[in-house]
């Protein structure tokens, strides 16, 4: 899809954001990477590689997006079709123990979905040994990975970089003494390998295939070139580089996801990698950084000079973070993770790739955990938090793609199993969108609200660049969605309720007189999660209408929308997460899904219903008290709530917990295993801090921290309605403001709490009609 020209205008822009510095900037090692979670990324969202460092034999772990274990297996119980209806009825008669029951044996499938998978290894074999002087680094400023050692007395210098433009990773390895390149270069996998050869003394090639089947077969490719020396074959399956002054390796991969013969995606490859050597390392690198840059230095977030602390190598910061060091010592280490989430969404989702999946594109297991997929419970989610906040919107267009695959897929589960229009998915998918239930466990796998929060990535969008073309793009899609739920839905009470739904991932304790002594379920009707998504998806559906001037539909989806019941308040003034105040299993459970009103819906907010906004706050304290917020993705959730809580202390400390409790060395995020998730929702979570724009106003410093961070300032975030914003603030107060509009609109404004202003120099009253392409400066009164 095609991204909002806006975007472009932006460049004009750029002038007014500052360059990061190495502490904020640069992640380094003193030493190589033991594992993949100390390993450094590098990617160009369909290409990805993990540089380890190794000095005597590197092993650099490849990914194609696209190479997955098999193909598409329809996995939709037969059985279910004439289940669905007996589930709605036993939930809807409280009878949660039978229901739970009959949705197991007649619509779960024990079939697992499709697992992303390796593409190879770059083994390099230059045998070294007891090297000084060593660094390892990835520069987020240009997006190159480099290492550099002593041995003996010659600097050896490797560089790594992931092109976007010309499509392919390419390395350098140079010397500072002439003559000094030998190593032996080989590609590996350990499983599914067709073939091996070596291509004119300058090639090795690989070809191989998923591991269940061969629907994705590919082809891989490592070429050589050197200045000086020899490059010889070694065999039939590796090259021997001798006495080079420079060596440069550039590497593909394509897979018949989009080349669906072998002579076609052969021919894909050699064209990218002919033009590779015509072009050389010197213009593919330029081209490389610029367009890397056009993108990550659209935003630039200052909060303070870490000096000494900031100086030391990433995992040393890191164990000083964790042994007591904090935002006063090190804050660019925050800086930092906001940055390295930028960089991580812009290398694993670009035009024309797959959306970032759990692990974004870098993945070296053929078996990973969770099997490296689409979580729609709240990770794929997470992973766009910051595409349009953090003005980096052509990141998102890989996830519109695959909603879009998904929605094909949707329309044959919503029949098949349901009997029912339109489209439905459940809480994972995979490379061909599959929508059936994965597993068997009712408490996420029975979960189907996935098309309503996807859709919610579509509004913002729209929300933000205002294209009515793009409305009408995704409008087919919404409106699909919309007609599964108004077959689904059914009116009780006066109210419009899923008949089952639940609360991922969590359970309660079902009551008496509705199961088996001390049952537990994660069935409900109408749980608060469904009702917020509902809200979201049917108010969504109606600002697309209205931005095509529209009126077919709007009535029925007004009506569904007035006759969704809001949040509802417990005992303990909190939100209630299910339809009665059952018991929870676990108080503080990972997941916050029954606050996505909050966060990242907007129907949550003082200025709608200030009673429900200080549930929501009871809530989050309730959850946070007895331990969630422990996995990356899940302090990455808690930071946004309290950021749009307007509790900037308590987001700035969650912020800092991640940083101590839910990352490796290389700020991967962690659960026990690498997730993107955490990296990806950072960037997005911090920005709630100082710009939000969800509520019809641009409120600049809405959670500004009132102990923490006391200066600092950034530039380009984006806010909804086609504006840009840079800050500043002094002693936790914001000194000036420039807000740029790039449509003609409407601009209503607001600072911190309500503070007065001048725009201009004129006392602000209110909204302002504004020009594209104006500046609108503001200071303090």
């Amino acid at each position: 899809m095609k991204v909002d020209l806006w975007v472009v205008s932006f460049t004009c822009f750029l002038k007014g954001v500052a360059a990061i510095s190495g502490a904020s900037g640069t992640l380094w090692y003193s030493s190589s990477a033991v594992d993949f979670t100390t390993a450094l990324p590098i990617g160009n969202g369909r290409l990805g590689a993990m540089i380890y460092g190794k000095i005597g034999t590197e092993t650099i772990s490849l990914n194609e997006d696209s190479i997955w274990s098999g193909g598409f297996t329809s996995r939709i119980n037969a059985n279910a079709v004439a289940t669905a209806p007996v589930v709605n009825d036993y939930m809807l008669d409280g009878n949660i123990t039978q229901a739970n029951s009959a949705w197991v044996s007649g619509m779960s499938t024990p079939l697992r979905e499709s697992v992303y998978q390796p593409m190879c290894s770059l083994a390099l074999d230059f045998g070294h040994d007891g090297a000084t002087s060593y660094n390892r680094s990835l520069d987020l400023q240009t997006g190159v990975a480099a290492v550099s050692y002593m041995f003996g007395n010659t600097k050896y210098t490797r560089e790594a970089i992931a092109s976007f433009p010309d499509d392919i990773l390419a390395f350098r390895f140079s010397a500072s003494t002439s003559g000094s390149i030998n190593f032996n270069l080989s590609l590996t996998r350990t499983q599914n390998v067709t073939s091996i050869s070596v291509k004119s003394n300058e090639s090795v090639i690989l070809r191989g295939t998923g591991s269940v089947d061969d629907t994705i077969s590919f082809i891989s490719e490592a070429r050589v070139v050197t200045e000086g020396g020899t490059v010889t074959a070694n065999g039939e399956d590796s090259l021997i580089v001798k006495d080079a002054d420079v060596a440069y390796i550039y590497v593909d991969g394509e897979s018949s996801w989009r080349y669906t013969s072998d002579d076609t995606r052969t021919a894909a490859l050699q064209k990218k990698l002919d033009s590779a050597v015509s072009l050389g390392w010197n213009e593919i690198s330029r081209k490389a950084i610029q367009d890397y840059q056009s993108l990550a230095h659209r935003t630039s977030l200052d909060l303070g000079d870490s000096g000494a602390a900031g100086a030391l190598a990433t995992d040393q910061r890191l164990e000083s973070w964790r042994a007591g060091s904090d935002f006063t010592t090190d804050p660019e280490l925050i800086t930092l993770m906001f940055n390295y989430g930028r960089y991580m969404l812009i290398s694993s989702s670009r035009d024309g790739s797959l959306p970032a999946n759990l692990q974004g594109i870098w993945n070296e297991d053929f078996a990973p955990e969770w099997d490296s997929k689409f979580t729609l419970d709240i990770n794929l989610e997470m992973n766009y938090w910051a595409s349009e906040t953090t003005n980096l919107p052509e990141t998102a267009l890989p996830l519109f793609d695959h909603i879009s695959r998904m929605q094909n897929r949707g329309e044959e589960v919503a029949r098949q199993m349901y009997n029912m229009s339109g489209w439905v998915c459940h809480h994972n998918t995979d490379i061909w969108g599959d929508c059936a239930p994965l597993d068997q466990q009712t408490y996420y796998a029975a979960w189907p609200m996935s098309p309503a929060w996807l859709s919610l990535h579509l509004f913002e969008h729209y929300r933000f660049g205002r294209s009515t073309a793009f409305a009408e793009k995704v409008l087919p899609i919404v409106e699909a969605a919309i007609e599964f739920y108004y077959d689904f839905l059914q009116e009780r009470s006066g109210y419009y309720v899923t008949p089952y739904g639940m609360s991922p991932e969590n359970q309660y304790y079902i009551p008496s007189g509705k199961a088996i002594a001390n049952g537990q379920s994660g069935l409900d009707v109408a749980p608060a999660m469904d009702r917020q998504l509902l809200h979201e998806l049917f108010t969504g559906y109606l600002e697309l209408k209205s931005a095509r001037k529209e009126t077919n539909g709007v009535a029925k989806a007004e009506t569904y929308l007035s006759k969704i019941e809001g949040p509802v308040i417990g005992s303990l003034g909190q939100i209630l997460e299910w339809s009665e105040e059952f018991d929870e299993t676990e108080l503080g459970h990972r997941h916050l899904s029954h606050l996505v009103g909050l966060f990242p819906g907007g129907q949550i907010h003082p200025g709608i219903n200030e009673t429900i906004f200080n549930a929501a706050a009871v809530s989050l304290k309730r959850r946070m008290d007895n331990g969630s917020g422990q996995t990356g993705w899940s302090a990455a959730w808690v930071i946004a709530l309290y950021a749009r809580l307007f509790d900037g202390d308590n987001a700035l400390y969650r912020a800092g917990k991640l940083l101590e409790n839910s990352v490796f060395d290389n700020l991967f995020g962690q659960t026990s295993i690498f997730q993107i998730d955490a990296n990806l929702g950072f960037p997005g979570a911090i920005a709630e801090l100082l710009l939000q724009s969800h509520a019809g106003f641009v409120h600049i410093g809405p959670s500004l921290p009132k102990s923490l961070i006391p200066n600092g300032s950034v530039a380009g975030l984006r806010a909804r309605g086609g504006f840009v914003v840079d800050m500043s603030w002094k002693e936790h107060k914001i000194t000036s403001a420039n807000i740029l509009s790039t449509l003609e609109g409407s601009l209503s404004v607001k600072v911190e709490d309500d503070r007065n202003f001048l725009v201009d120099g004129k006392e602000y009253s209110g909204p302002i009609n504004t020009k594209a392409g104006w500046k609108y400066s503001i200071t303090m009164t």
